[in-house]
């Protein structure tokens, strides 16, 4: 072997050890969770200060680190939104006893004059334990749900835009 072929031998070892290094380091430890990945930025969504049940102010920031699931609603609805809060009880129930370490499931009233926190309390009593109540001043929740509603709106496919 001459040394040129042997330099580049050993060039080459060293490169494929740096390589497995490399991906060996990047792995997360066994019983890691998996690292959440962003892929851009969130269709709909911003800034909310609301007050929860128990008179705690919460901000969007209270919520960040996993999924958050936002229904708006009234405690005076008759039938759309026991039935919504039904069906995310029903999705709580099967993510398990954990399903408040996986996602946070937030019930937004429509109607804060009315839907103190203490009734909002009373009311989500018939649905997931995990589902947060939410209220604010009549114009923080109809800024919160029209911003939402007009962010979705506007990020639907051109098709799918309700005709102005």
């Amino acid at each position: 072997m001459t040394p040129r072929l042997i330099l580049i031998t050993v060039i080459g070892l060293l490169a494929g050890v740096a390589a497995a290094l490399t991906l060996v380091s990047k792995r997360p430890p066994p019983g890691a969770p998996p690292a959440t990945e962003v892929s851009g930025k969130a269709l709909i969504g911003g800034a909310f200060s609301l007050t929860g049940t128990t008179g705690v102010n919460v901000t969007d920031k209270t919520y960040l680190g996993k999924p958050t699931l936002v229904y708006f609603g009234f405690t005076n609805c008759p039938d759309i939104c026991p039935s919504g809060l039904a069906v995310i009880s029903a999705a709580l129930d099967k993510l398990g006893p954990d399903a408040g370490t996986k996602l946070n499931a937030l019930f937004i009233t429509l109607d804060p004059e009315r839907d103190t926190g203490p009734k909002l309390a009373d009311y989500l009593k018939s649905f997931h334990p995990r589902i947060i109540g939410l209220t604010g001043t009549p114009a923080g929740t109809a800024a919160l749900s029209y911003r939402r509603l007009r962010d979705a709106a506007q990020n639907r496919p051109a098709g799918c835009r309700p005709q102005a």
